[in-house]
């Protein structure tokens, strides 16, 4: 299936296409992987308030010509899932270690 055209698809065997399938989801994740590094480290720099924007999700929105809706399903939930819980006060809640088995 590499190096066939959109238009050629009709030709290929059902395995080809179940395997062009697997290699391009493959291909978007890795894209996506590099995605949430890049934005990381645009947060960590604090890109965006050098940029004049409010905050990192404002100067996406902008310049990618993205919905909020979709910045949240694509960058802020899983930075939420990076982030360790908090307290109230802001202190991070240490992960409970886990019981040993009963003898």
């Amino acid at each position: 299936m590499a190096g066939q055209s959109a238009s050629d698809i009709w030709k290929a065997s059902d395995d080809a296409l179940v395997k062009a399938v697997a290699v391009a989801e493959s291909q978007m994740r890795q894209a996506y992987s590099r995605m949430l590094g890049l934005l990381a480290e645009l947060d960590a720099r604090a890109v965006a308030t050098k940029l004049g924007y409010s905050n990192t999700p404002a100067l996406l929105v902008q310049t990618l010509r993205i919905s909020r809706r979709r910045l949240d399903i694509g960058w802020r939930r899983p930075k939420a899932s990076l982030t360790p819980p908090q307290t109230g006060t802001g202190a991070v809640v240490e992960a409970a270690m886990p019981s040993p088995p009963p003898r």
